[in-house]
């Protein structure tokens, strides 16, 4: 960097380039440029590390999120039944993937009707509530 200090605090002078522009360019990559990328990917290694990472399980009614997310976290965080909509609020569980906390996020099935109807079951209030909360958690 010293090198490329000189160069432009001596720019003007009728001092000979003691760099090619190349060479300022290559040198801006490899000693400022570099590293800084280098810090920030550990940052956000770093990041992820101490924050964790949250994953949302979405998908269909009676699709099996609720025994995936006991699975993953090991525990009987979630209630799992046959009966359609047992999920109706988001239920959470923190487990580690190779070292980084991960928060699994169990939701309430989504059906593919807008209004709530799915194979003609008729959705309640609440786990239409369910529903909306899926779609921020995802």
């Amino acid at each position: 960097l010293a090198s490329l200090e000189a160069s432009t605090d001596f720019a003007e002078d009728d001092i000979p380039d003691l760099l090619s522009d190349e060479e300022v360019l290559s040198m801006i990559k490899r000693d400022v440029h570099e590293p800084i990328a280098r810090a920030l990917e550990t940052r956000r290694a770093g990041e992820l590390l101490r924050a964790g990472a949250r994953v949302a399980l979405c998908g269909r009614v009676n699709a099996g999120k609720s025994s995936l997310l006991n699975a993953l976290s090991e525990s009987d965080a979630a209630i799992v039944a046959d009966v359609p909509g047992t999920t109706r609020d988001v239920v959470s569980a923190v487990s580690s993937l190779g070292g980084v906390p991960v928060t699994f996020l169990d939701t309430a099935g989504l059906r593919s009707d807008s209004q709530g109807v799915d194979d003609g079951a008729q959705v309640d209030d609440i786990e239409r509530q369910g529903m909306q909360r899926s779609a921020r958690a995802a």
